[in-house]
Order: structure tokens, then C-alpha cells, then sequence
């Protein structure tokens, strides 16, 4: 004779009680809960604590982002040997934060002293061929073929910010400062007779 156990009803039962009416319709989209977006401006609930203003004073460490030394983080900067020595200065444009453009000659290694307001900008290392992985930052050849330049904003002898400006692919410079915007417009060969 055919004998259930007990499990095997309780399963079966669980089944059956689960299989209801399958030909009503889901609910209307319009009954859903709307989603919210959150824009950042809305207000708090009135029983929240209240939140003090934040106030910056001029001349204050906060006032002005850039007052904190920045220096460039990575790896090393290698110039070739074939490199060394066969650039000697870079011509770059300066835009200062009030739109006032110039181009400026800056000799490498050499600072310019106040080029924006009371900073100094100094044109470090020039790559012809900037080429970079996780080892080093070189150049692959003397070519002109990515030519780049590691610049650093100072003041008082403190890097204020330092990183790469690209003459071709300006999208890519990790320099970048709200004094002033740099863009590389050409390098200057250390022998005459190359220019």
C-alpha cells in the first residue's frame, strides 16, 4: 500500500497554497512609488539639529586651495642620455586667472620669478618622445614625436604645484592650477645651428 510521509505533504501542501490566480493583472506602473531625486538642495527635516555655517577667512590655510604644497607624485622622471643636454629652454603661453595671455621663454632648470603675480614657475625636465609606465616617466627618443614638460609653480621656494604639460595632447597635462594655465607651444635645441 502507498504510505505519504508526513514531509512530503507539507511540501505538497506549501505547493498547492502557493498557486493562486495567475490571471491577475501586475499593478499599474502609476501605483508605484515614485523614485526621488536627490539634488543636494533639499531641506532638513525640521526635528534635525542645526548644522553651523561654515565660514573661510581670507588669507586662511582653506581660503585658498593652492596655498598647500602639491608636489608631483609618480615615477621617477629619467631623461635618456641622448636627450640630456640637447634641449635647453621651452616657450610656453601663460593665462592668468583674469584671462591676460602671454608666452614667455623659460630656460630649463630656471625659474622665472614672478611670472604670475608672486609666483615663480619653473620649467624642470623637457621629453621630446614623453613616454611613461609604472617605472618611470623617459623619453623614447630626441624626436618630437609627444614632447612634454614637467613644470612646478613655487612660492617663497615651496612647490605650490607640479606636474606635466603636453604640447599635442594638452587634454592629457597633470599640471593644473586656477593662477594660471600652461600650454607648451615649442622647445628651444641647446645648439643653434638645430633650430
Amino acid at each position: 500500500m502507498f504510505r505519504l510521509k508526513p514531509l512530503t505533504v507539507l511540501i505538497a501542501l506549501a505547493a498547492l497554497a502557493g498557486c493562486g490566480d495567475t490571471d491577475q493583472p501586475a499593478a499599474p506602473a502609476s501605483q508605484s512609488k515614485p523614485v526621488k531625486v536627490i539634488t543636494g538642495n533639499e531641506q532638513l527635516p525640521s526635528d534635525h539639529p542645526s548644522i553651523p555655517e561654515l565660514s573661510v577667512e581670507p588669507g586662511s590655510p582653506t581660503a585658498d586651495i593652492e596655498e598647500v604644497a602639491m608636489p608631483r607624485q609618480g615615477p621617477p622622471v629619467v631623461v635618456p642620455d641622448s636627450v640630456r643636454g640637447e634641449w635647453s629652454a621651452v616657450h610656453l603661453a601663460l593665462t592668468d586667472k583674469e584671462g591676460e595671455r602671454s608666452e614667455v621663454r623659460a630656460e630649463l632648470g630656471e625659474d622665472l620669478e614672478h611670472a604670475i603675480g608672486g609666483l615663480n614657475l619653473r620649467a624642470h625636465s623637457f621629453l621630446p618622445s614623453y613616454m611613461s609606465d609604472n617605472e618611470q616617466i623617459t623619453s623614447s627618443s630626441n624626436e618630437l614625436a609627444n614632447p612634454a614638460v614637467l613644470v612646478a609653480l613655487s612660492r617663497d621656494g615651496q612647490i605650490i604645484n607640479e606636474g606635466w604639460v603636453f604640447r599635442d595632447y594638452p587634454q592629457f597635462n597633470t599640471f593644473a592650477s586656477h593662477w594660471v594655465q600652461v600650454e607648451l607651444l615649442e622647445a628651444e635645441p641647446a645648439d643653434p645651428k638645430k633650430r
